[in-house]
């Protein structure tokens, strides 16, 4: 079908100077990105639920690429970049060249840490109940997760239900 998954490993050995270590999943990668459903998501323990098709299981201490799309000459990737216990414990979303990091409780845009509500030209994090959303304001794109004690237990992102185009 449309979504064919394909994982990207460099070893580290090989090619020192390209993303040492970097799996992909391009859900969501393409010019013409179609979802069926408007959710994908991940779990600390390694789980992955993409839009379309059924759930996997991914063991890696690598980077994961749980979302990477362009819509309008903008790009959005959402990171896993650090994994511990069954939680995420550092995650990446970069959208527009913008970079938010969520680590320890803690929301940092561009390297510099914030309190909640952030709210920019750009994009508006805010609790949510137990949960924090981002929600962007230049792309359909909104992303919720839960700190817990000890990390991230998941994320999922939300598309419109639609065609998505460059």
């Amino acid at each position: 079908g449309m979504y064919r998954r394909w994982v990207l490993l460099f070893p580290p050995l090989l090619h020192p100077f390209i993303y040492t270590n970097y799996y992909t999943f391009p859900f969501a990668h393409s010019e013409q990105m179609q979802t069926s459903l408007d959710v994908c998501k991940t779990y600390g323990s390694g789980v992955f639920k993409p839009f379309t098709g059924n759930p996997f299981y991914v063991r890696t201490t690598c980077h994961v690429t749980l979302l990477r799309f362009t819509y309008k000459g903008v790009i959005c990737e959402i990171t896993i970049l650090e994994r511990t216990n069954g939680m995420m414990t550092k995650v990446e979303i970069n959208v527009n060249k913008i970079k938010t990091v969520i680590f320890n409780g803690t929301v940092e845009v561009d390297s510099k840490r914030y309190s909640l509500p952030y709210d920019q030209t750009y994009q508006h994090i805010f609790d949510y109940g137990i949960y924090t959303k981002l929600r962007s304001k230049i792309l359909p794109l909104t992303v919720t997760w839960h700190n817990a004690q000890g990390g991230i237990p998941f994320i999922l992102a939300k598309l419109p239900n639609q065609s998505v185009r460059k």
